[in-house]
């Protein structure tokens, strides 16, 4: 995170976040991030690393 603070939710897990934080996102798991406050805007750089031979993935649909 580059910058402002947020709340990082990863499966069923809760956890405030905030610059020079590093978060790590298991494959597969339904994850999302949200600021503070309203009016709080966040900053941050984000990966991923492609398996070779996966299958695509839908963004738009969570089954959980």
């Amino acid at each position: 995170m580059t910058s402002g603070r947020g709340i990082m939710t990863i499966a069923d897990e809760h956890r405030e976040i905030s610059q020079g934080d590093l978060v790590y996102i298991p494959p597969d798991t339904v994850h999302s991030l949200k600021p503070i406050s309203d009016n709080a805007s966040i900053h941050c750089f984000c990966f991923a690393v492609g398996v070779k031979g996966a299958p695509p993935i839908d963004y738009t649909n969570h089954d959980d």
